[in-house]
């Protein structure tokens, strides 16, 4: 990227236009937004914290990746808030010299951290992924792709690291140096193909938990509800499409400050909805619990049964039911994260064929078993000609 500054810039304001005065500046709507998503993204991860140590009690290395994602996604929404005061989302022509050499500076920054910010929230999802089951084919494939995804995290950051010599020379304004320069066509491929992988990767992210449930769960409702909870990531392949979209249509020679607000925008929000779809699975003891709260569920557990004719939940004491399970302060099993366990009878075969010695989430569901019932009514009419029943439940 070696030659002679580039032509000074003409404007077509009126002399002394701050560019924050401008009807079009975009500015302003970024640094909101990320504002916002620094909340959203806080709030999902301290209450995953919440339930993983003090609902289910079982914190793990997803949990730590969750919190070093949302080091990085808070500060890269910081650079984008502060590049907002120094021309992002204005036209270049009324940028000053010293807020444009600050751009550029925080643009290099932001880049970097981008590829750690998604890096991290698909690691954070790959280290949750073993909690669900642990077959030697499925590990394989969580293994591969954790390689893919460090591999590509790791190759792109210091290509764009060193893409000049001297190194400092990146946080220049382009063609402002003498310095030797990776080309922008080069520059272009390289980014180009980092979002298309993501796209990919997220695909298989969204796909591997669905594909393990899918397998190891008999067809039910609730199979296919907690298929639900993990397809949210489509959300996070969208983002990445329109971001790629917009990598390969605009043309980023020209005014990139002004055109910065559109990408960015895509950028920020594939990096935080990547980390909500990392922390969704872990808070479904909270979700149940508050829906229960609120009435929006009969029940707290999410297989438990009425008894017929009393309107009663009916619990089973044979052994190795899930009454035996421990339970936290807020009621929730403690046995995972990602799929519930079944703590009450069933009239359904929901529960999963597994080896239930093997350490893993779907592994600690109860085998497919016939149950009878025997209910027994004892009715006698009490001096006010009252009814009263009575059951082996209540003894």
């Amino acid at each position: 990227m070696a030659g002679p500054p580039g032509p000074p810039l003409v404007s077509n304001y009126p002399p002394g236009t701050q560019f924050w005065e401008t009807d079009d500046w975009a500015g302003g709507h970024q640094a909101r937004l990320n504002i916002a998503l620094v909340i959203l993204s806080s709030l999902f991860v301290f209450t995953r914290l919440y339930t993983r140590f003090f609902m289910a009690k079982t914190p793990g290395w997803d949990d730590l990746l969750a919190v070093l994602a949302l080091c990085v996604v808070c500060t890269q929404s910081a650079f984008n808030i502060h590049l907002s005061y120094h021309g992002a989302g204005a036209h270049m022509e009324l940028i000053p010299l010293p807020d444009l050499m600050e751009f550029f500076i925080g643009l290099n920054n932001l880049n970097l951290l981008y590829f750690w910010g998604v890096g991290l929230d698909r690691l954070a999802i790959l280290a949750f992924l073993p909690r669900l089951n642990k077959d030697k084919i499925y590990m394989i494939l969580i293994w591969i792709t954790i390689g893919m995804v460090l591999a590509t995290t790791l190759g792109c950051f210091f290509f764009r690291l060193f893409q000049c010599s001297p190194v400092s020379a990146g946080w220049l304004p382009p063609m402002s140096s003498d310095a030797q320069c990776v080309t922008p066509v080069q520059l272009d491929q390289m980014m180009t193909a980092h979002a298309v992988l993501g796209i990919i990767f997220d695909a298989i992210l969204m796909g591997l938990p669905i594909w393990v449930i899918y397998t190891k769960m008999l067809w039910s409702r609730k199979m296919f509800q907690v298929i639900a909870v993990f397809s949210v990531g489509i959300f996070v392949v969208i983002t990445g499409c329109i971001r790629l979209y917009y990598i390969k249509t605009m043309d980023w020679k020209t005014d990139s400050t002004f055109k910065m607000a559109t990408i960015g925008v895509w950028t920020d929000l594939e990096s935080h909805i990547g980390l909500w779809c990392a922390c969704f699975p872990a808070l479904q003891p909270v979700i149940r619990t508050v829906a229960f709260k609120l009435g929006l569920r009969s029940t707290l557990d999410s297989y438990a049964r009425k008894t017929a004719g009393t309107g009663g939940v009916s619990h089973s004491s044979r052994p190795g039911n899930s009454s035996a399970h421990t339970r936290s302060g807020h009621r929730y099993l403690r046995s995972g994260t990602g799929v519930d366990v079944k703590t009450e009878v069933s009239n359904e075969s929901q529960t999963n064929i597994v080896d239930p010695v093997r350490d893993y989430e779907l592994s600690k569901l109860p085998k497919i078993t016939k149950q009878t019932e025997v209910r027994v009514d004892v009715q006698e009419r009490g001096a006010a000609g009252k009814d009263r029943k009575e059951n082996w439940i209540d003894i």
